[in-house]
């Protein structure tokens, strides 16, 4: 549940389960993670985990699907729902520039999308030692030349 701590503190008092709150960030979070026989959350996608030098990934537990009638009886024996990332817009976007709009609410990228990304990304980052903002265009770009099936339909029929 990452950055909502209340969420969390209310599923291990629910769910009876000690809790901790740490914060970490950097190189030394995976071998933190790795090192421990923990259950942590982390915000996707990310690059973080994407593999470590020794090809180790952390392991994902997959809980059962939500069941909100059960959850709303206050038995949280299972998942609770994903959180898609959302395309938000200023309100008079499409009031300014109705092709920018159109653009902005099309963009949609998929799980497959992210698992093409993030790791060109890391290897943008670490391998050929670009800053962060550098790897993002460089993987961005790359995957823009490797899709345009993908994304040829968020650009307006009028566009050429």
């Amino acid at each position: 549940v990452p950055h909502r701590l209340d969420v969390a503190m209310q599923l291990a008092f629910f769910l009876n389960m000690p809790l901790a709150i740490v914060q970490a960030s950097g190189e030394g979070v995976f071998e933190a993670v790795s090192s421990s026989n923990i259950l942590f959350t982390w915000s996707l996608p990310s690059e973080q985990f994407v593999n470590d030098d020794l090809g180790r990934f952390p392991a994902p537990v997959n809980l059962p699907f939500p069941d909100d009638q059960e959850q709303s009886e206050g038995v949280f024996k299972t998942g609770l729902p994903q959180t898609k990332p959302f395309n938000f817009v200023w309100r008079s976007l499409e009031d300014v520039d109705r092709l920018l709009y159109f653009f902005s609410s099309k963009i949609d990228f998929s799980d497959k999308d992210w698992n093409v990304l993030m790791p060109e990304f890391r290897a943008r980052l670490k391998d050929e030692g670009l800053s962060r903002d550098n790897a993002s265009w460089a993987a961005a770009c790359t995957w823009v030349l490797n899709n345009e099936a993908r994304w040829r339909s968020w650009i307006p029929a009028l566009c050429p």
